[in-house]
Order: C-alpha cells, then structure tokens, then sequence
C-alpha cells in the first residue's frame, strides 16, 4: 500500500517545530500532509478535496483513518493555514517527496506483486471458496491485465461500475461516473421519473426509459418532452414527441419564436 511506503515521522519530524504545545491541538501533521499529496496527485482544490475525500474510503485510509468518516475532520479553509506555517521549503518538500514515491518502475512492481497475490489465492482456496470469490477474482484478473487503450476499463474496485464518460470540454474533457436520467415538470419541477445507466450510453438512448418509467407509475403516454441538446436523435418515441433546444433566440426570430426558445433552454 502506498500509505504503508511513507515515511510519515519524516514529515512529523521536520514540521514539528511550527507548532506550539501550549494553545488547542492542532489537526495531526500526517493528516495534513497526505491531504495535501492527495490534492498533488489528483489535482484537486481544497473544497473539492474536501468532498471527494468524504465519499472515498481509499483517500480516508491514505491520511490514517482507521473507519468511515462521514465528514471531513477539519474547514478546508486550513489548508491555507497550514500552507502558511510550514512556508515554501515546506511544501516543497511534500512535493519532492511524492515525485519519489511516484514512479513507472514502481507502479510495475505493485502490479506484479498483486498478479502474485491473485495466483496465490487461487491455488489456496478450495473449490466452494473459489465459487464465493468467483467474481471478486474475476474482476482483479481483468484490472492487472487492462490496458490504457482498452474499452470498458475498470476504474475503481470499489465501485467497479464506474464509467469514463467524454464530455468534450476542453478545461475538462473527461468524467468518472454514471449517467443519471431525470425528468420534471414544466413548471412547478416535480421529478416525475429517474434512472440511473450502466456504461456511457448516448443521451439520446436515456429518454425511452425513462417514458417507460413514467408509463408505468402514472399510467400516462406524455405528449411532448423538452430534453436536454445531448438527447438529439429521434424525433418522436411512441406517441411522444421530443424537442431539444436548437439554439438560442436569433434576431431575426419574432418575440413569439424568442420566447419559445428562451423556455426551451
């Protein structure tokens, strides 16, 4: 494990020194240290990390908990602080130290180590454990063996259902996830249906189900429905039909067409 290759009286030795033994406890060195390697890694702010770490028993075990934490142990405000009390050198310092702890030639060696592991089992359980663990050893097998290029990857163990969806933006042009179809009202905005999807369908291939769904608790076939501009494709499902906002209003529009489209969006 990761958090097990850090030395962290390192980091509690050469950061003990900005603290005082005399006010209120501060929050542990080696929680705000490896807070701040996972904000390196992934690239994350202090609010989102704040956020992401509540929901990611990974992250939790990285910075020491030993249980769930259903919310995060300090404002993310803090790190600003702490950012301050140790200075520059101090956080140069956490930074050089994950630039060596992240490396190709280690990655490869965990990969092998877990391949090891995963024969070792294999060989060792009796055929009603393999049975049990079937689809649990069926899916690390397919972990060490992906490749980056690879279709339908897994992306979390955790969570194995865990898509990469393309959202085509440049400041952000991918997202880990599922796909989440929900519909409302006109107005007032009562969700009438919602559905979660496996994969990354296309838009356009949520709608139906989500009719169904509809159909089926309220036993109504809806005329029209005002999806969102990914949803483009078919222009009418059963009886039903389904407008996607074009664009926005043109000046030569009428104020009739303006406000329609305006509505649309």
């Amino acid at each position: 494990m990761l958090s097990e290759k850090i030395d962290w009286d390192y980091f509690d030795t050469e950061f003990v020194q900005y603290y005082s033994t005399k006010d209120r406890p501060s929050m542990p060195i080696r929680l705000m240290v490896a807070c701040l390697l996972l904000k390196r890694i992934y690239n994350l702010g202090d609010e989102t990390l704040a956020k992401a770490w509540v929901m990611n028993p990974y992250m939790q075990y990285f910075c020491g908990e030993a249980h769930f934490q259903h919310e995060f142990p300090f404002d993310p405000s803090d790190f600003v602080h702490f950012r301050k009390r140790i200075g520059v050198v101090g956080v140069e310092k956490i930074f050089t130290y994950s630039v060596l702890i992240h490396g190709k030639k280690a990655q490869k060696k965990l990969k092998t180590i877990a391949g090891r592991l995963i024969r070792e089992l294999e060989r060792n359980l009796n055929e009603h454990q393999l049975s049990l663990y079937k689809r649990e050893l069926e899916l690390f097998n397919k972990v060490i063996q992906q490749k980056r290029t690879d279709k339908n990857k897994i992306y979390s163990l955790h969570k194995s259902f865990t898509s990469c969806i393309a959202k085509g933006k440049i400041h952000k042009q991918y997202e880990f996830g599922n796909k989440v179809g929900l519909t409302t009202t006109f107005k007032s905005l009562i969700i009438t249906a919602i559905k979660a999807f496996n994969g990354n369908p296309h838009d356009s291939k949520t709608i139906e189900p989500l009719l169904n769904q509809i159909k089926e608790n309220q036993n109504i076939e809806l005329e029209e429905v005002i999806y969102d501009r990914g949803g483009r494709g078919a222009k009418t499902i059963g009886n039903t039909k389904i407008t996607t906002p074009d664009s926005r209003p043109l000046k030569r529009d009428s104020n009739y067409q303006k406000t329609k489209k305006r509505e649309e969006i």
